[in-house]
């Protein structure tokens, strides 16, 4: 118990400090003549990322095909990126059929299992020969 006691007694001492050096600053503050602002009276901008943020799993992976282009980027490539960048949570579930999207959109193609932006050089060598989409949703015989 007297450990206890003792622990509460330093504890109490380092934030007495800790108040004694917030009236100090508060002091200085004062003196300065800067004025309060609460928290109704802040000018609320936008963060500067907020503002080029993609709102979608499709935008996430146009985005992020843009920035590897010419290479282009895998499947599970985009899925990690878009799970580092913008949604932790993310399931390759979620994310194949998007890019299957994009694909029928014609926005991106499927090129030896790398996703690229499609131009229209190959988009006329998609039609003529369908790449593999690469995405999840394979169905065997009698799938539907």
């Amino acid at each position: 118990m007297s450990d206890f006691l003792d622990y509460i007694r330093r504890r109490r001492a380092e934030l007495q400090r800790e108040l004694e050096e917030l009236d100090v600053a508060e002091h200085v503050f004062r003196k300065s003549g800067a004025q309060l602002v609460s928290a109704q009276q802040k000018l609320q901008l936008p963060e500067p990322e907020t503002l080029n943020q993609p709102k979608s799993i499709k935008e996430m992976a146009v985005k992020l095909l843009d920035q590897a282009q010419p290479n282009g980027l895998t499947a599970l490539q985009i899925l990690e990126l878009i799970q580092i960048n913008w949604m932790p949570g993310l399931e390759r579930t979620s994310l194949s059929p998007q890019l299957t999207r994009l694909k029928n959109d014609g926005i991106i193609i499927n090129d030896k299992r790398l996703w690229k932006l499609a131009t229209q050089d190959e988009l006329s060598n998609e039609t003529e020969a369908p790449a593999d989409t690469g995405a999840s949703e394979t169905s065997g015989p009698g799938i539907v």
